[in-house]
């Protein structure tokens, strides 16, 4: 038996155009402007999304994870998390489409869940570093993520 289909929420600073992309590939993606979420707080947000099904797709990693902490052990769905990294261009939707694209094919369809969080993975960019070389550098998420993890993972489970 294969896994349900995945279904994204966007959050409102991510592109409209990169749901209505993600939507061309037939992947169930909505944007918050598009279901009526628009301008909502952060718990509502997360709270429609649970009880719709939905994974946020968001950069904003530091609220929703705190947020994700506080509901463990509440008595209604809490969704998964699909924290996009810097390195991922705002203004252009196409390298977020692809990266959530490339992420579905990865783990062939399996949801992270419950209540989980997975990091898109970061994007090669062109840089220059400090003697002048230039390259492609791999950007990972902030060196910070361990103390995120430790909020998002109740104490008496690590």
């Amino acid at each position: 038996m294969s896994p349900a289909p995945l279904r994204f929420l966007l959050d409102e600073h991510l592109s409209r155009t990169a749901a209505e992309g993600l939507r061309r590939f037939d992947i169930d993606a909505v944007h918050v402007t598009e279901c009526g979420l628009a301008g909502r707080t952060d718990a509502a947000l997360f709270h429609a999304a649970g009880a719709d099904g939905r994974i946020i797709v968001t950069r904003d990693y530091r609220d929703f994870l705190s947020l994700a902490a506080h509901s463990r052990g509440e008595d209604r769905p809490t969704p998964d998390l699909l924290l996009v990294p810097a390195s991922i261009p705002q203004g252009d939707p196409g390298p977020l489409v692809r990266a959530i694209a490339s992420w579905i094919r990865t783990r062939g369809g399996v949801p992270i869940g419950p209540g989980g969080m997975a990091w898109l993975p970061a994007a090669d960019r062109d840089r220059t570093d400090e003697s002048g070389r230039s390259g492609r550098v791999r950007e990972h998420p902030p060196s910070y993520q361990r103390a995120l993890h430790r909020l998002a993972v109740p104490a008496r489970s690590r």
